[in-house]
């Protein structure tokens, strides 16, 4: 397998040829190298998770998250939902140190597995411009690299979403991955809202009842009123809105619209910063919807798919660079199309390449302080700007799709 694909590599263009070997080496390095040299930050807190419910603490695994206060200085705290602490706890078996490792070799594995489902899904032909052009894109994700660093799991979310795309026909399986990726990124629950659209029943029912089965069997390791006290204290105010690397509407608003501990926007008006967040989403919403109405049917319902995961990724009240491992898929579709393939690589680019100025903003704040304030700080918002424009050129693919003649399948090249 390995001389094949050298064998063909040495035949393929140069340019092609230079992109799948900067992409391998890439991957060496920001992959294998990186993740021996981070704290984990992020894993801390699910491994610590992990660790309670193991130890028959299950009552205590929000204890941090219910005593913040906005006008603490640490925002780090175990918020996610109690299936996920289950997920962690095999690793929390483990020392951290030897089960960051073990995470993230997982995520290393993750990622190679997202080339593997993606590539026998789309049907592309081993080695082929195509083939080549996937595996690349994959390897040079720059928000790949950034959950590794992090010690997050997006890597591992994103097989999961791949895993559910490519099984739609088998709705318990992608029933289960779906909802496995829904509990780990509560935002993927959007997605339920693009299968009910398209009456995917089977799939549908298949998530619904995974989520359901995960969530009885969380209540074996976590308190029913530990739970009931969690989801009571998701809606509230948390301070962290206008995190300089909030990349969703409500990042979009509050940070142009209050002051906080990390932007001073051009005025202080949080009321305002709400409604207009709450009145952007139910457009997003309306568009989506009308959207995906009138898709082109089951030819392109994969980037029906993609358009939910960019407007999941736009709804969301904490969307970070990370996540946006998730645009894979959607930028992965509209790579494939000729037509569209100039544009949809400028906003590959973008996340791949120009996302990491942004990213690491935070790392040496007092070096860019001079964009926290007025118009200024609208700079922290150009990756945001930059998705909705993503979104509006998905929408714009779908419905060219849906002009198309009854019956007449989209031209793929494979």
């Amino acid at each position: 397998m390995l001389r094949q694909f050298r064998d063909r590599l040495e035949s393929a263009p140069l340019p092609l040829r230079l992109l799948v070997c900067a992409a391998l080496l890439k991957f060496l390095c920001a992959g294998f190298y990186l993740p021996w040299f981070t704290n984990g930050s992020d894993f801390a807190l699910v491994h610590g998770a992990g660790a309670k419910v193991l130890a028959g603490q299950g009552a205590q695994v929000y204890g941090d998250f219910f005593a913040y206060r906005p006008e603490d200085e640490n925002t780090m705290f175990f918020m996610y939902p109690p299936a996920v602490a289950l997920f962690y706890a095999p690793l929390a078996a483990l020392p951290f140190r030897a089960a960051l490792t073990l995470f993230e070799l997982l995520g290393l594995a993750a990622v190679l597995g997202v080339f593997a489902v993606w590539a026998r899904h789309r049907r592309l032909q081993p080695f082929s411009e195509a083939y080549y052009l996937a595996f690349s894109a994959i390897l040079l994700f720059f928000p790949l690299d950034l959950s590794a660093w992090l010690g997050q799991n997006d890597a591992l979310v994103l097989f999961l979403v791949v895993l559910a795309l490519a099984g739609k026909d088998r709705p318990w399986l992608s029933g289960l991955a779906l909802a496995s990726a829904v509990w780990l990124r509560v935002f993927l629950g959007f997605v339920l809202v693009y299968l009910l659209i398209q009456r995917r029943w089977r799939q549908l029912m298949g998530t619904v009842f995974w989520l359901a089965a995960l969530a009885g069997l969380s209540l074996v390791f976590v308190p029913w009123s530990t739970q009931l006290h969690y989801f009571a204290q998701l809606g509230r105010h948390l301070g962290i809105e206008s995190f300089y690397d909030n990349q969703s509407l409500t990042g979009l608003f509050y940070r142009a619209l209050t002051d906080s501990g990390y932007t001073m926007g051009i005025v202080n008006a949080p009321d305002l910063a709400r409604v207009l967040t709450a009145l952007a989403s139910l457009l997003l919403i309306a568009g989506f919807v009308s959207v995906t109405l009138r898709g082109g049917g089951e030819a392109d319902f994969d980037e029906g798919f993609g358009l939910a995961l960019v407007t999941a990724l736009l709804l969301s009240p904490h969307s970070d660079t990370h996540h946006q491992a998730l645009l894979l898929v959607p930028l992965l579709l509209f790579l494939e199309r000729r037509a569209v393939r100039s544009a949809s690589l400028l906003y590959y680019g973008f996340f791949a390449a120009f996302v990491p100025v942004i990213a690491f903003r935070f790392l040496d704040q007092e070096r860019l302080i001079a964009f926290a304030s007025g118009l200024w700080s609208l700079a922290y918002s150009i990756p945001v700007l930059v998705l909705l424009g993503f979104w509006f050129h998905c929408a714009a693919g779908l419905r060219r799709e849906a002009l198309r003649a009854p019956g007449c399948a989209p031209a793929r090249t494979r």
